[in-house]
């Protein structure tokens, strides 16, 4: 897929560590599995939460629904408000596994 292709609608989600997984933000409520483009550590998750929210505002897919926490950004954007919030990341990945998603479109083809 080209990165001129690829979905540019994502979700931040606060996931917690347990044990030796992420406990997921993917649910009956969304055609796909989520994948995780980025993973950092924080003592205050809500709080960047909270600022994320507040810097992507005018970015909302869902004008009406401000519980719906889908935005319009790249992850390379994501990543730039991350670090400036976060400043340290554990884990980043640009282009996802994306296996659900990869599959259902090469099988429409």
């Amino acid at each position: 897929m080209e990165a001129d292709e690829a979905p540019r609608t994502y979700q931040r989600g606060v996931g917690i560590v347990l044990g030796s997984g992420l406990t997921s933000v993917s649910d009956a409520s969304v055609p796909f599995n989520f994948d995780v483009h980025a993973l950092f550590f924080s003592n205050d998750a809500v709080g960047i939460e909270t600022q994320i929210h507040a810097r992507l505002a005018d970015r909302c897919v869902n004008l009406v629904s401000q519980r719906r926490e889908f935005f319009h950004l790249t992850p390379a954007e994501a990543k730039t408000h991350l670090l400036a919030l976060a400043g340290n990341l554990l884990q980043y990945e640009e282009v996802p596994e994306a296996l659900e998603y990869r599959q259902s479109t090469a099988d429409a083809n």
